[in-house]
């Protein structure tokens, strides 16, 4: 009973002590939360315009205009060209570069 007392113990502490995850920020100000405009592209699977863009940490969800989702990982949370935003999508092994209107310069 004790070993376990002491495993749950643990699990807490190092759980409370865990970084909390960077909000996704361009110019110094945070973007996560806000749905924005902009596009998607792949050389492999082509261009889709009026996609509606969420950035979530590192995580970043595009809304294609035909309902599916995509979820992907940008390398770092600062977006320093939102024009140009790398993104890995796991599920189908695609880099994408994502363009996002509504963050102009």
């Amino acid at each position: 009973m004790r070993a376990a007392l002491a495993v749950a113990l643990t699990s807490i502490a190092l759980t409370a002590h865990a970084p909390a995850a960077t909000p996704a920020s361009f110019e110094g100000r945070v973007i996560d939360g806000p749905w924005y405009n902009g596009s998607i592209i792949n050389h492999l699977a082509g261009k889709f315009d009026d996609c509606r863009i969420q950035f979530q940490s590192e995580k970043l969800y595009v809304k294609l205009p035909g309902g599916a989702t995509i979820v992907g990982f940008m390398d770092e949370e600062v977006v320093v060209d939102p024009h140009e935003i790398h993104v890995y999508d796991p599920k189908r092994s695609l880099y994408w570069i994502v363009d996002v209107a509504d963050l102009a310069r």
